[in-house]
C-alpha cells in the first residue's frame, strides 16, 4: 500500500478524500477567506480534489505529478473541521500544511490527525517539511511535537518558518 492510500484508509475517519461538492465547499471557502483569497476559487480547487468512493482508490488516483498539492479533509465527529495538504517538494518530499475552521480551533484532533500522518510518515519513509508564521505559536508547538519537525533557520530547512 501506498503512502497516500494507507494515509486515508487507516486514518479511521480523520482523514478523507473530498468526496462531495455540497459537503466540502463551504469548507474551502473558509480555507481561502483566512489566506485573504477569492472564494470564487473554492470551486476549482475541489473540481481538482474530488475523488469518487466508487472506485478504488489508488496511489496515481490520490497523487499525480501533474497535480503538485493534494488536499484531504479533516474529520472529527463526522464533521469536516479543516483541510491537511500535501505539495510535492521532491520524490517523496512533501510540504505539509493544515488549515483548521475557526469555530473548531483549540477543540480540533488535529494533534491526532498529525501524529497519525508522522506515524505514516515514518512507516513509508517520506520526507516532510512545513511552513508556519513565526507568530503562530500554536501551530509551531503541534508542528514540533506531532509531526516531529525541529525548527531549522539555515538554508538547509527542515522546519521552515514563513511570513
Amino acid at each position: 500500500m501506498g503512502f497516500f492510500t494507507d494515509l486515508v484508509g487507516n486514518s479511521n475517519g480523520y482523514l478523507a478524500v473530498f468526496q462531495s461538492k455540497i459537503d466540502n465547499l463551504a469548507l474551502l471557502e473558509d480555507l481561502l477567506e483566512f489566506y485573504g483569497l477569492e472564494k470564487e476559487k473554492a470551486e476549482k480547487i475541489l473540481k481538482q480534489n474530488l475523488f469518487s468512493v466508487k472506485n478504488k482508490l489508488t496511489e496515481s488516483k490520490l497523487f499525480s505529478l501533474d497535480r503538485k498539492v493534494l488536499r484531504l479533509v479533516i474529520n472529527q465527529d463526522g464533521n469536516p473541521v479543516g483541510t491537511v495538504s500535501f505539495t510535492l517538494r521532491g520524490i517523496n518530499t512533501y510540504e505539509i500544511g493544515y488549515f483548521i475552521r475557526e469555530q473548531y480551533r483549540g477543540k480540533s484532533n488535529i494533534a491526532k490527525v498529525l501524529q497519525f500522518i508522522r506515524d505514516t510518515v515514518l512507516k513509508h519513509g517520506v520526507s516532510i517539511m512545513a511552513t508556519v508564521n513565526k507568530d503562530n505559536k500554536a501551530s509551531i508547538y503541534l508542528i514540533e511535537h506531532y509531526l516531529g519537525l525541529n525548527i531549522n533557520k539555515e538554508t538547509e530547512k527542515t522546519y521552515i518558518y514563513g511570513g
